[in-house]
């Protein structure tokens, strides 16, 4: 004789299918990577103004060593940089400082340790005059 549990006559167990577990793992992972693609863009985008500020900084401290010196200095060792607070541009970027006759200087930033922006540059002179080798990652102020 055969046996029937009534309690579960006419109940379906109430699950996920396999199918619809991994097209949901597969819509959590496209948008887990478009938001990584976002999240580095605006890192980006963060180490490109503050490399702006740092460049910043350095032509003010090139105006007063120009002041008290009367020349400008290929020495970024030599400016007096008091004031300005951050490592960020040491450890994103390599700076560079031609002072040219003496009367003219161009400071120029380097990115390092960057996958998708190693080697783009910054650059600003005595005047204030800004170029860059990034536009999308390095806007420049006007």
């Amino acid at each position: 004789m055969q046996r029937y549990n009534f309690l579960r006559v006419g109940r379906r167990e109430k699950s996920f299918t396999m199918l619809e577990i991994l097209i949901a793992v597969i819509i959590v992972s496209i948008l887990a990577t478009l938001a990584i693609m976002q999240y580095t863009k605006v890192v980006e985008k963060q180490h490109g103004r503050n490399g702006i500020t740092y460049l910043k900084a350095v032509r003010s401290a090139q105006i007063r060593y120009y002041l008290d010196n009367d020349t400008f200095t290929d020495n970024s060792e030599e400016l007096d940089m008091t004031g300005y607070i951050g490592s960020e541009g040491e450890k994103c970027f390599t700076l560079s400082i031609d002072a040219g006759s003496g009367n003219t200087f161009t400071a120029t930033l380097t990115r390092v340790n960057s996958a998708k922006y190693e080697g783009s540059a910054i650059t600003i002179n005595q005047n204030g005059g800004m170029t860059t080798t990034a536009p999308d990652i390095y806007v420049l102020p006007e």
